[in-house]
């Protein structure tokens, strides 16, 4: 089996970097729950197909998060 060259769940520090935003702000928006987040335990991760299928909906006019 191969190993994918990107992985499929991101941490905050990724997430932020691709968002191109800040951690806190990152973290707003998973309290605010407009962001999709996986659980695991207590560990907060960001599939990345998820985020990818997110902005697409921001790109069409859909919701978005006001800072």
């Amino acid at each position: 089996m191969s190993t994918p060259t990107e992985p499929l769940l991101l941490d905050y520090h990724q997430t932020a970097a691709l968002l191109n935003i800040s951690k806190p702000t990152l973290e707003r928006m998973v309290r605010a729950k407009t962001i999709p987040v996986v659980r695991l335990g207590r560990s907060v991760r960001f599939p990345r197909e998820d985020l990818t299928e997110w902005l697409k909906g921001l790109k069409k006019g859909g919701a978005t998060d006001e800072q």
